[in-house]
């Protein structure tokens, strides 16, 4: 996820939890139930409903953190799904250099007939853009 979209996402966080930021806790609760029963536009993720516990979080990291605690951390694994070992991208990259010929679907065929995909085998569209890009 880009930083821009971090940023704006984190924006979205504060702009819902803003309002009760130096209210008590009673009123607190019953402004984040109203929220939780509408839904919210964010970024990326489009209309979405959040719950009380989530916005009680959202609200704690704030006071702890500040507003950066409120962007969306990156994924470890670098968006690729998370099945993925070294052994299994490997065998992906090995097979499309020996057959570039081949299409995507004849290329997962193969490494599920090998038995190369794990138990149970990783779904199609899991596989189909790490063979596009080699």
């Amino acid at each position: 996820m880009d930083k821009e979209i971090r940023e704006k996402i984190a924006l979205k966080r504060y702009q819902i939890i803003s309002p009760v930021l130096a209210e008590p806790a009673r009123a607190q609760n019953e402004y984040f139930r109203k929220q939780a029963e509408t839904e919210h536009e964010f970024p990326r993720y489009g209309l979405r409903k959040v719950s009380v516990s989530t916005m009680k979080a959202w609200l704690r990291k704030y006071r702890k953190g500040g507003f950066d605690i409120l962007k969306p951390k990156n994924r470890s694994d670098g968006g690729r799904p998370r099945r993925f070992d070294e052994g299994l991208l490997k065998a992906i990259e090995i097979k499309c250099k020996a057959h570039p010929s081949l299409s995507v679907q004849k290329l997962y065929e193969a490494l599920r007939d090998q038995d190369l995909l794990g138990h149970p085998p990783v779904h199609y569209n899991g596989c189909s853009p790490l063979m596009k890009e080699e």
